[in-house]
């Protein structure tokens, strides 16, 4: 029994993540096989990685701090 996990949540086995998912085990294995996501959900036997959101922009011109506080 391997773990599967879906959308980041472990689960114990297929059978287990075919309930979160509301799909089948066959259905869960097939999708994890072929690397797609199934129903709408990221299904894979390993932990996803974190995927770091990329750098905002910056143009030149725009001041460094977004909304800086001004006192009367």
């Amino acid at each position: 029994m391997t773990p599967v996990y879906v959308n980041g949540q472990k689960h114990n086995n297929s059978r287990d993540a075919a309930i979160t998912t509301g799909g089948t085990e066959a259905g869960i294995r097939k999708a994890i096989s072929s690397g797609l996501d199934y129903r709408g959900f990221h299904v894979s036997h390993e932990l996803p990685e974190e995927v770091a959101p990329p750098p905002k922009k910056r143009y030149p011109g725009l001041s460094l701090i977004p909304h800086p506080q001004v006192t009367p």
